[in-house]
Order: structure tokens, then sequence, then C-alpha cells
């Protein structure tokens, strides 16, 4: 690869030769001198121009292309009653995140294992229409941001496709638990703690999970967010739980020693 002079570089180079010919020329120089001197002058005044002009050229050509990057990202994906579909789907799935990272962690599901059976069946029957959706959602802006296919179709894509079937699968977990909340009434259950985990600083919504049994059932549920103070229960003691309870299941607030 060659490299070419910078610009400031060549031109202090242009106006040294263009001293030293002057100085050349003498304090008189005859007609043919100063002819051919006029002439080198506009020699080099056209290959400048013409550089020039290859220079605006290039520059005008890679913005061009530039844009065609871009367009294809700044362009609406969706417009209308498709976009608010899209909107509404986005909301209720990270609604349900939300939901399912908060009250989900203190929710036994009384329909938990069912749903837990079918969630892999789920996930599945999610995933072609979701592709379809998706690939038709992404095509523009995958090409211009991914220009290699195997990266777009055989990486990045699946990738997308199994996230958001995944957020789907774990949305209306979130969902039932407000249910739970909003339509339970005031109880209080006895259960056995069965496991208790590592408390941890940095873990995201709950610092410390544990495992209860509550008549026969076995479901995890994040003690940090039950126990007050530093009275951790260990595994094999009876506690008592106040919350509401539905026929969705319990949404448990508060955890103490029988």
């Amino acid at each position: 690869m060659t490299m070419e002079p910078a610009p400031s570089a060549s031109a202090d180079a242009d106006l040294a030769r263009l001293r030293a010919e002057i100085a050349a020329l003498g304090p008189e120089p005859d007609a043919a001198a100063l002819a051919a001197f006029e002439a080198r002058l506009e020699c080099r005044f056209k290959a400048s121009q013409a550089e020039s002009d290859r220079r605006l050229a290039e520059i005008e050509r890679d913005g061009q292309a530039t844009s065609q990057r871009i367009e294809p990202l700044a362009a609406p994906i969706l417009r209308g009653g498709r976009a608010i579909a899209v909107l509404v789907a986005m909301a209720w799935v990270t609604g349900g995140l939300l939901l399912e990272a908060s009250l989900g962690n203190v929710f036994f599901f009384n329909y938990g294992a069912g749903y837990s059976a079918a969630a892999p069946w789920v996930f599945l029957a999610l995933v072609p229409p979701l592709g379809w959706g998706l690939g038709h959602l992404l095509r523009r802006a995958m090409a211009a941001r991914y220009p290699t296919w195997a990266v777009r179709w055989l990486f990045f894509f699946p990738f997308i496709v199994a996230a958001v079937a995944g957020t789907f699968v774990a949305a209306p977990l979130g969902w039932a638990a407000l249910a739970g909340w909003a339509l339970g009434t005031p109880v209080e259950v006895e259960a056995r703690v069965v496991s208790v985990g590592t408390r941890s600083r940095s873990a995201l919504g709950c610092r410390q999970k544990g495992r209860l049994r509550i008549a026969g059932d076995e479901a995890n549920v994040c003690f940090s967010m039950l126990v007050a103070g530093d009275g951790m229960p260990r595994p094999g003691d009876d506690v008592r739980l106040s919350g509401r309870s539905s026929r969705l299941g319990l949404f448990a607030r508060e955890m103490r020693a029988r």
C-alpha cells in the first residue's frame, strides 16, 4: 500500500520548488524563460485542480456509501397498526419480566409445575412465528449492520429469536404473580425450610434464595425479601408465611419462625 504525502508537506515542497525556479529566472528573465515558467505554472495548476476534483469525488462517493448504510437503520420499520401491535407486545413482555423479577420472587404459583413442563413446548411453538416476523422486521437493519450472510442468519438472528421467545415464555409468570397479589385475600400458612442458598451482594432482584415446602409442594422463594434482619431460618426449620392467597397461588409478604 502506497502512502500519499500529507497535504501540508506537498504544498511546502511545491512552494519551495516555485521559489527556486523564480530565483533561477534572475532579476531580468528573457521572454523564452518566462514563457516556459508560465507554462510550468499552468501545468501545475491544472494538475492541482485535477487532484482536488479527484479528492472531492472520493469524498462524495464515501458520503453516498455511508448514506446507503444508514438509510435502512433510519427508515421506519413498521407503520400504523403493526407498529402499535409490536409496541404493545414489547410493553407486555417487559412488564411481565419486571414483575417476575420482583413479585415473582415471593409468589408460589399453583400451576408452576405444569407451566414448567409446558414451557419447552411453548418455546418451540413460538420460534416459527417469531422467526418469520423478526425476519421481516429486522432484514434491512441486519443487512446494513452485518453485511456477512453467515453472521446475520446463522449466528445473530437465531440468538435474537431464541432470546425473544424466552422472554415471551417467562413474561406470563410475572403477570400471574401480579394477579395473585391483586385477587388474593389475607392468609397465614405454615411451611418448612428445605434449603437456604448462599447470600450474594451482587445478585440482582434477590440476594438470598431458598426452598420451602408448603402442603407437600416445594418452591423456590426469595428469603431476603421475606425475612427482616439477620434471623435467617435454617434447613428443617418450621416457619409461618403471611400474605395473600388466591386460586393462582400464594403471594408471600413475610416469613417468621413458628
